[in-house]
């Protein structure tokens, strides 16, 4: 079987192909990944420009449950949204290397036919031939995985439109472990649902099952005590030479002390920067202690950090991800991580900070047809500019409608247009220039409380269409 799996772009949508693979250590740390495709001969081994890999838990985990009934069944299926993430297009995540071994074909395959009920069995879309090549996947920032059951999913982006196609292995596929599923699918139409490759694809009587090729590599070691971690503000822009800071709040959540909570750049020397942290008083912000000096944090307490980047070269805007030593933080973007630029002359720099009405940073939209709103306000500490300011759920795509506006800061009301806008909207902003902005958010369905996935951005983009500030907000349903 060759299930087609690639990301989004060159007009096409998003497919996903996944297989299982379970983990018993108490932390599983992957740090490479192999899996065998066929590359159709419209394309070489060069045109592959992008290579992502996905990590899955298990439905109902990370998903709206009851599903929507669109597919025969969700059971042992992948979740609505992805665990965790890794990309080529992202800085340090990872590294990928093809190998082109030779010519083969398939005897089914599936592509297009990705429906919803009733049409989902179509039997499969026949042979396919092309390269067979094996993909190594390199995890510069390896994933880190408590014990569980999980769906793997690679991805490929051919820069010619070409769709990539994951390989089987041959013939019907037996379990190969106690608890293994079998293969499913799914493109940007049928998500958040998946469709079993071969139950509901290819049917029969009895209908096959696929699993799919390939490998992991990785370490098993005890597990880290769970801490949660946050940085405010989300970006900062710099010239060449000066010093980044944002302030890092780290939470142990658990019974026990966690010890040795330093802070550090993930993948260091991904980016051209220098690099340092010191604790600080919460009450007042001042430092505490000496630089890079890691802390103790007892139970159901929290540190404050001050970070530091300084780059040393001009760095394109970039979300640098943090590990928090002495325990074991998720990365989640727009809340521990931060979006990073350096300039080599001086450029706008937007620190924003969201409120919302409960003041604990989420957006709560009563009913899937209700409204809510928040509000953002920015001081420009880098040089003057024209900023573009618009806003996004990112790389969620949640039913929801977005508008803003410039607000007067005294009352509230809209003045840059006089009613919300989807934007964008433009405005100069001097050096230590502030402004404020009211963000409204209309419910077009039900959004499932996901914080570290379904949220809502508003970006500060310059002249040049870089982005020289950022904030978010979760946002839910109730």
């Amino acid at each position: 079987m060759a299930a087609a799996t690639r990301v989004e772009g060159s007009g096409l949508i998003e497919i996903e192909a996944a297989d299982d693979f379970i983990t018993t250590a108490e932390q599983t740390t992957i740090t490479a990944a192999s899996f065998f495709g066929l590359l159709p001969f419209t394309a070489i081994v060069s045109n592959i420009d992008q290579v992502a890999v996905e990590i899955y838990r298990v439905f109902p985990l990370d998903s709206a449950n009851p599903p929507d009934g669109r597919v025969p069944t969700r059971t042992n299926s992948p979740s609505d949204v992805a665990f965790d993430v890794r990309s080529s297009d992202q800085p340090a995540a990872l590294t990928f290397a093809v190998t082109n071994l030779g010519n083969a074909s398939t005897t089914n395959s599936v592509l297009n036919g990705i429906n919803p009920i009733p049409l989902q069995t179509t039997g499969g879309e026949g042979p396919a031939t092309g390269a067979l090549i094996r993909i190594d996947v390199t995890l510069v920032s390896p994933f880190r995985l408590p014990p569980g059951h999980y769906f793997f999913v690679p991805q490929v982006r051919t820069n010619n439109g070409v769709t990539f196609f994951w390989l089987s292995a041959a013939g019907n596929n037996p379990p190969q472990f106690t608890g293994d599923l079998q293969a499913w699918i799914r493109n940007a139409n049928l998500d958040p649902d998946w469709l079993r490759i071969g139950t509901d694809i290819v049917g029969g009587a009895p209908a096959p099952t696929f699993n799919m090729a390939f490998s992991l590599t990785g370490t098993t070691e005890a597990a880290l005590p769970a801490v949660a971690a946050a940085i405010l503000p989300s970006s900062r822009s710099v010239q060449v030479g000066t010093p980044a800071t944002a302030f890092a709040t780290v939470i142990n959540p658990g019974p026990t002390t966690v010890n040795g909570v330093g802070i550090s750049i993930n993948a260091p020397g991904g980016i051209p920067a220098t690099f340092s942290y010191q604790t600080t008083d919460p009450t007042t912000n001042l430092v505490t202690g000496t630089p890079n000096a890691p802390a103790s944090i007892p139970p159901l307490d929290k540190q404050t950090f001050v970070i530091a980047l300084t780059p040393t070269a001009a760095i394109p805007p970039t979300d640098v991800s943090f590990s928090f030593g002495g325990g074991n933080a998720p990365v989640i973007s727009g809340v521990n991580t931060l979006l990073f630029s350096a300039s080599t002359t001086p450029v706008a720099d937007i620190v924003a900070l969201a409120a919302t009405a409960g003041n604990d940073g989420i957006v709560n939209i009563p009913g899937s047809n209700g409204n809510g709103a928040f509000a953002v306000a920015i001081v420009n500490v880098g040089a003057s500019g024209t900023i573009s300011v618009s806003v996004d759920t990112g790389t969620a795509q949640l039913p929801v409608i977005l508008f803003l506006c410039q607000t007067n800061s005294a009352t509230g009301q809209c003045v840059n247009p006089p009613g919300p806008t989807p934007g964008p909207i433009a405005l100069n902003v001097n050096a230590q220039g502030t402004a404020t902005f009211g963000i409204f958010v209309a419910g077009t369905g039900n959004v499932p409380f996901f914080p570290g996935t379904n949220r809502i951005f508003v970006r500060f983009k310059d002249a040049g269409g870089a982005i020289r500030g950022t904030t978010s907000v979760a946002v839910r349903t109730q």
